[in-house]
């Protein structure tokens, strides 16, 4: 790193003393590892580091952020010259706001119904856990509580009447497509029921 950026082990502003109080390992040992690995054998002064050492942030001071991660960068591209860039960028991100303004609104519209219609219970229900006296199984309130606002939302007039409306128009443009969605929703809707069932169960036990 010092070569890299023409920096002296002489440099005093850089370099301290360094005396340990107990030896972490032998120099003959410290020697033999150095010399094990190829991109350090022949460039790590083993003397110097017997009593002397550079801290990185003295580095950093000297030669400032930009090269030094410059550097780092380097060495990081000679040693992994590939990398997955998928677990920092998402391939396929939220893209429902570009969907015809028509849709958005009325899914807006629908989020805004549902919490209209629920919106007294999920006070009742935080009012009834906001002082919960001793303690409760929280799997079994989560479920209690879906179950409670999900009967709201399954027996609501209007949400039922523009399902009726959405499905007769699907219905009409692809119904093969609507049938294949309609059986997968029911197998997700089958599996759920058939985990909760088995929660339940080994909460009983």
């Amino acid at each position: 790193m010092l070569n890299h950026f023409g920096v002296s082990k002489a440099n005093k502003n850089i370099v301290v003393a360094y005396q340990p109080k107990k030896d972490r390992m032998r120099p003959e040992n410290f020697k033999r590892l150095v010399d094990s690995i190829d991109r350090f054998r022949g460039s790590i002064d083993i003397e110097f580091l017997q009593d002397k050492k550079i801290e990185l942030n003295a580095v950093l001071a000297t030669v400032g952020p930009e090269r030094l991660w410059g550097y780092f960068k380097e060495l990081l591209q000679q040693e992994y010259p590939t990398r997955d860039y998928n677990r920092a960028i998402e391939s396929h991100p939220d893209l429902t706001r570009y969907y015809p303004i028509g849709i958005r609104i009325f899914n807006e519209y629908i989020k805004e119904h549902e919490n209209s219609i629920v919106q007294k219970d999920v006070e009742e229900i935080e009012s009834e856990l906001e002082d919960v006296e001793g303690f409760i199984n929280v799997p079994e309130k989560e479920e209690e509580i879906d179950k409670r606002l999900g009967t709201i939302i399954e027996n609501d007039e209007l949400l039922k009447e523009v399902g009726s409306k959405l499905e007769e128009t699907f219905k009409g443009r692809d119904p093969k497509r609507w049938m294949e969605l309609a059986k997968k929703l029911e197998e997700e809707d089958k599996k759920r029921r058939e985990q909760e069932e088995e929660e339940k169960g080994r909460s009983n036990d």
